[in-house]
């Protein structure tokens, strides 16, 4: 957010602050082109600072713009892959190594619900054992929630072929060979490693595994997070429902 404030204006007092200042730095934000949902963040921690300095009586309440300015914010449309997608992802013949050790790695996330930076930070060390079953036991990269994770025999196989050591990439690399590895595949919409944790999370409720277990299995600090999938889940049901002829 500070290198954002710096692109839009070297130096702001406290004594500029107003409505359309706010205003004019949240169009220079969608100039950039920036997903709707990436802007709000950014006014979140504007508005964070601009509240402490209220309370630190740096400002009056009066002149705090965000008491008008109101952000917009869109719906987050939460996409996932079918069982035929993942299956085709799985099965499909690819020359190279370094998008079959891609491959792997999305495929492992999509059945550990692990996010890129969970996936990079795992070791052996995180397998812990549990009445013979074996789980993955780590606190997310992200938030430091505790997440426990049953390891499926898919995931087993892949751990197994790199000896429990994931051949993970930069985040730059893994996000290109992803694109190349989609192109590949057939998979009708982009291959990214939040489509990977989304797919992980809709698995388990489509098998009628509970939302507080997804939740602590996703390491997601809210349930209100995990609900997001339960809701896909519905509209995916009303639709298949207008498919069915009596």
């Amino acid at each position: 957010t500070l290198t954002r404030l710096k692109e839009f204006r070297k130096d702001i007092l406290m004594s500029e602050l107003s409505y359309d200042l706010i205003r004019q730095f949240d169009s220079f934000l969608r100039n950039l082109g920036l997903a709707d949902n990436t802007i709000p963040k950014y006014h979140k921690h504007i508005r964070k600072y601009i509240t402490m300095a209220v309370r630190m009586k740096l400002i009056r309440y009066e002149d705090n713009p965000y008491l008008t300015f109101k952000v917009p914010r869109e719906t987050v449309v939460t996409r996932y892959l079918t069982i035929d997608e993942l299956k085709a992802i799985m099965d499909t013949q690819i020359e190279f190594e370094r998008l079959r050790k891609v491959r792997d790695c999305f495929v492992f996330a999509c059945f550990t619900g692990l996010s890129f930076s969970d996936l990079a930070a795992f070791s052996r060390s995180h397998i812990t054992m549990e009445n013979g079953q074996p789980f993955i036991t780590l606190k997310r990269t992200k938030t430091s929630v505790e997440s426990n994770i049953p390891l499926l025999p898919q995931a087993i196989e892949i751990l197994e072929r790199y000896d429990y050591q994931l051949p993970v990439l930069s985040n730059q690399k893994y996000n290109a060979y992803l694109h190349e590895l989609e192109v590949i595949c057939k998979i009708s919409q982009p291959l990214t490693s939040h489509l990977a944790r989304h797919t992980f999370a809709t698995m388990c409720l489509n098998m009628g595994i509970q939302l507080k277990s997804v939740s602590k299995m996703l390491g997601h600090s809210k349930i209100q997070t995990t609900e997001r999938y339960a809701n896909v889940l519905k509209s995916t049901l009303i639709e298949e429902m207008k498919k069915v002829k009596l």
